[in-house]
């Protein structure tokens, strides 16, 4: 099952109209966590290290933290959060990333191995406000937010968590799942290796692709990944959501309050969220 939706924001409501199936800086956060002794919750795999060398090795720059140096208030909104620090690391950067675990219940959020200033976690809804230009501060950069953790995508609850919340009120796309993933180690490299193929690759595409984690039989697959694009008028989002590439194309777009998403998932029916 898969499918791709087009939405509209009114007057706080969501309304589903359609369904079926500018100057970049080239900059990126990375944060991740796999050691959860501290926090609580299973040890992960590291999936990073590739990903952030072949950025690097293709005229990108950003900073890379791991473990205690990668601190949740790096992607709290300094507007809403206490301690929040976004504005220096995780939405001063055109392309921001986390690896880790994430939650549902009873909020959606991320989840942190080692804890900084007594927090383990980020609640996305209540906390998160990335890409803004000129609300909350005006000073976010985030155009592109890759969110490798489980269920924080979830689809029931993913509109409100990551459209009506104003936690994208400036980010042109979120990739993530709305299952419990096994993201292999080299899998977030492939991605953006493989959009820099050709102007022709886009996001939506090459990310669904490559996280749908398919076994070398056309039934093995086991993860359940998702993409939601935002945009400031319901061409703006569509072209968002069909053509951006990260290397040619909406590198960076401008957008500031988007009115219109579309999302597009594969569903294997993997778990558990709730």
């Amino acid at each position: 099952m898969s499918g791709s939706f087009l939405g509209r924001m009114v007057s706080g409501a969501i309304i589903i109209v359609s369904s079926i199936g500018c100057v970049s800086q080239s900059t990126f956060y990375v944060g991740e966590h796999t050691d959860f002794s501290e926090c609580g919750g299973s040890d992960l795999n590291s999936i990073t290290p590739q990903l952030v060398d072949y950025l690097r090795d293709h005229g990108w720059t950003g900073v890379w933290f791991t473990e205690q140096n990668s601190w949740p208030q790096d992607h709290q909104e300094e507007t809403v959060a206490t301690a929040g620090i976004d504005f220096l690391y995780g939405d001063d950067r055109n392309l921001t990333a986390f690896a880790g675990h994430g939650y549902t219940d009873p909020r959606f959020g991320l989840s942190y191995g080692t804890a900084h200033a007594g927090e383990c976690t980020v609640d996305i809804d209540a906390e998160v406000r990335l890409g803004e230009r000129t609300s909350f501060g005006g000073n976010g950069q985030a155009s592109f937010f890759l969110v490798m953790t489980s269920c924080t995508m979830h689809l029931p609850k993913m509109v409100e968590v990551w459209v009506n919340s104003s936690a994208t009120v400036g980010t042109a796309q979120v990739f993530g799942f709305h299952d419990s993933p096994a993201i292999n180690d080299d899998e977030p490299r492939h991605f953006v290796r493989n959009v820099r193929k050709s102007k022709s690759k886009t996001n939506k595409r090459e990310w669904l692709n490559k996280m749908d984690n398919c076994g070398p039989w056309y039934w093995f697959c086991s993860n359940s990944p998702m993409v939601l694009s935002l945009g400031e008028s319901q061409t703006h989002a569509d072209d968002i959501h069909d053509e951006a590439n990260i290397w040619y194309k909406h590198r960076n777009p401008n957008i500031d309050g988007p009115a219109w998403y579309f999302y597009t998932y594969i569903d294997n029916g993997k778990g558990p969220c709730f």
